[in-house]
């Protein structure tokens, strides 16, 4: 016997032990968890982007929503046969777990055996997809997990992530975990019999497909970038960055300050109290009276067109005469007294605020 073969058997005790304490535990099964916040996260960003009214947000966030709700009915079917599920008739020996184990060998040539880790791996060709190169993934058993659905793995060797979403390495897997579609109940007997070579022919199959309508992220927008403003998707050529916050923009929403031309996202731009017009923040002044932020073309002498019309009553007494000192006058003052009487050798009386020479 090899020392491949060795591994391999004691792998296939490995995975015989695990199927059994599977079938003989009080409770098989787990119930979901984590769609439900996943589903009240994108129905909270769906409500911010109508709020914003930022149409193509919405129905972006929609779509990412259908796609959630429908993976959050397949688990919950899942979970629903699970509770369903009796015991088979015939649970696979060593013998034929071994037999499965060298059967994949034949099938992809390499196979690799971690007991320390606990896994089985096989690595498929380079995909490619409608001209999308992909590149080769890793599939991963954790026999730790047999023979649940999420005992295994797809891991991408030379990622090729779409732009918008980092964790999406295939149309169909996101954070390494693939979504099976129909092929979830083929996945699901293959493992619960101890056929492996049937499960990794399955998954390595389901990775050469495309299923447009179904896919974590259409082919057609891998290489797309999200706008931080709406949430739709746009291309290099139409891209563009906010100069304040460096966040990408898409064409529409890179908005141009009227005073230094700068392009700038809607967090970074804001408005001039009067006009309207779009301005940064650099570009706007307060009104002295009524410190309202406005451009220099709606303010005149310091005050808006409001302020600047009131009679000269409704202004303060310091602003009408403009000589009361300032704060800063008044310890210039004070320090000016001081040294004038330290040379006649008289002491320094406390000034008044406001006092001066």
């Amino acid at each position: 016997m090899t020392p491949f073969q060795r591994t391999a058997l004691r792998a296939a005790c490995l995975i015989r032990q695990r199927i059994v304490e599977r079938w003989h535990s009080p409770s098989r099964t787990a119930f979901p968890d984590g769609f439900c916040h996943r589903l009240h996260r994108l129905l909270r960003l769906i409500e911010i982007a109508r709020y914003r009214a930022w149409p193509a947000a919405v129905r972006h966030l929609t779509q990412d929503l259908a796609r959630e709700v429908e993976c959050s009915r397949q688990r919950l079917v899942e979970f629903a046969h699970q509770l369903q599920q009796t015991s088979p008739k015939h649970l696979p020996t060593e013998a034929e777990i071994f037999h499965e184990i060298m059967a994949v060998q034949d099938e992809f040539g390499e196979v690799e055996i971690d007991l320390a880790e606990g896994a089985i791996a096989i690595t498929t060709d380079p995909i490619v997809l409608d001209d999308m190169h992909l590149g080769p993934f890793q599939i991963r058993l954790d026999i730790g997990r047999l023979p649940g659905r999420q005992s295994y793995r797809c891991v991408a060797l030379e990622p090729n992530p779409a732009a918008a979403n980092e964790a999406v390495t295939h149309p169909h897997v996101q954070d390494e975990r693939l979504c099976e579609g129909d092929g979830r109940a083929a996945i699901e007997s293959a493992l619960n019999a101890g056929r492996l070579c049937d499960f990794f022919l399955i998954v390595s199959r389901l990775l050469n497909t495309y299923a447009r309508g179904s896919a974590y992220i259409e082919i057609s927008d891998w290489e797309g970038i999200r706008c931080q403003d709406c949430g739709g998707m746009t291309y290099e050529d139409d891209r563009c960055h906010c100069e304040r916050c460096d966040s990408d923009l898409c064409g529409e929403c890179c908005l141009s300050c009227q005073g230094c031309q700068r392009g700038l996202c809607s967090e970074c731009m804001t408005t001039c109290h009067r006009c309207g017009e779009n301005y940064c923040r650099s570009c706007l002044t307060a009104c002295r009276s009524c410190h309202e932020k406005c451009c220099e073309n709606c303010l005149e002498d310091g005050l808006c067109e409001n302020c600047h019309d009131q009679p000269d009553d409704d202004v303060s007494e310091s602003d009408a005469e403009g000589s009361a000192d300032t704060p800063e006058d008044v310890r210039e003052n004070k320090r000016w007294i001081s040294e004038l009487l330290e040379n006649t050798g008289r002491a320094v009386p406390t000034a008044r605020a406001g006092a001066t020479v």
